[in-house]
């Protein structure tokens, strides 16, 4: 069981750096910096910012805000909401909440679906979008990468 488990784990990891960007371009982070700046917030006190979408299927759309409801209130994560056809009401007030009309996000393409974004030493370091063909590994990545970095600061 144990061995099946961790044979899972890492079939999944390696699923989910294949589908995730991991060589940004520096321009990326700029890009993305400045459109955070537009809100009034600044990329350099996060090291993750996760962001829903309207392209994605409804049950990674509905997984996905679940994980974004359990990570609402953390100092170090930022949310992006450009899909308001789901019950958002728990995120919405949270304290680093972006909600995005616009879709000026969708523009900079760092993510084709609903999906996560971590930044490390003033940089892109991944991403990570939730595809319905591997939805449960990419949620589960994202989870690991997201409690390994809550006390982490970008830097």
């Amino acid at each position: 069981m144990k061995n099946y488990f961790f044979k899972n784990l890492i079939i999944s990891a390696i699923i989910c750096l294949l589908l995730s960007c991991t060589d940004s371009n520096p321009n990326d982070f700029k890009q993305l910096d400045k459109y955070l700046k537009s809100f009034g917030y600044s990329i350099e006190n996060y090291n993750s910012i996760l962001v829903l979408k309207n392209t994605d299927c409804q049950y990674c759309k509905i997984d996905f805000r679940d994980l974004i409801q359990e990570n609402v209130n953390k100092k170090n994560v930022l949310i992006i909401i450009e899909d308001y056809s789901l019950d958002i009401s728990q995120i919405i007030d949270g304290q680093n909440v972006i909600t995005e009309t616009e879709k000026d996000f969708s523009k900079l393409n760092l993510l084709d679906y609903s999906g996560a974004i971590f930044i490390e030493n003033n940089k892109i370091d991944t991403c990570v979008s939730i595809y319905a063909e591997t939805k449960t590994e990419n949620l589960m990545y994202i989870r690991e990468k997201l409690s390994e970095r809550e006390f982490k600061k970008n830097d």
